[in-house]
């Protein structure tokens, strides 16, 4: 493994898909060759100036990926200039482009704190992380509750749940948490 794989925190994935970018105002187009949750790599159009340092606002439909970043390396290929770009601030945006598994190590690698909220459909996830860990997940999802998987593991009667259940709810406490 080289010096620069085993620097990456998060999965690089492999692409061949038109992008844009805005540089300085004015809008390059480049193809990408791959991207990851925090990094991406790209080989710049024409004859289009991009320096290392300048901040850029990356627009791709697919992977979905609209997000700032800075120009940290480039190089001249075969293929044209080739940039490397770090993408800046807070993660967020739509995380279908990538598995769901390499987020949460990536996140351990970087030992990341705060909050990852999953939502699909009508279910609505939070996992919080301390230094990389996960701390607490919760889930609005009934069938995810401690006191539901209690229930089904039979370690306490439907009367227990309902009681339990009118306690939290009594105490401003969501029960599926």
């Amino acid at each position: 493994m080289s010096d620069l794989e085993e620097k990456r925190h998060f999965k690089r994935y492999k692409c061949s898909c038109k992008v844009s970018f805005s540089n300085e105002g004015s809008l390059c187009n480049a193809t990408l060759l791959d991207y990851s949750l925090s990094g991406i790599c790209a080989v710049v159009e024409g004859s289009q100036q991009v320096s290392v340092g300048n901040v850029i606002y990356l627009d791709s439909r697919s992977p979905d990926i609209h997000d700032s970043g800075v120009i940290v390396w480039k190089k001249k290929s075969d293929e044209g200039l080739i940039v490397g770009i770090d993408r800046i601030g807070p993660i967020s945006g739509a995380l279908n482009d990538y598995r769901f598994s390499d987020i949460l190590l990536g996140l351990k690698k970087i030992k990341a704190t705060g909050t990852l909220e999953v939502n699909s459909g009508k279910a609505a996830k939070k996992i919080f992380l301390k230094d990389g860990l996960v701390a607490f997940a919760t889930s609005n999802l009934k069938t995810e509750s401690f006191l539901f998987l209690l229930l089904q593991e039979g370690k306490i009667t439907k009367q227990d749940y309902g009681s339990f259940a009118s306690a939290e709810i009594a105490h401003g406490r969501n029960v599926t948490a």
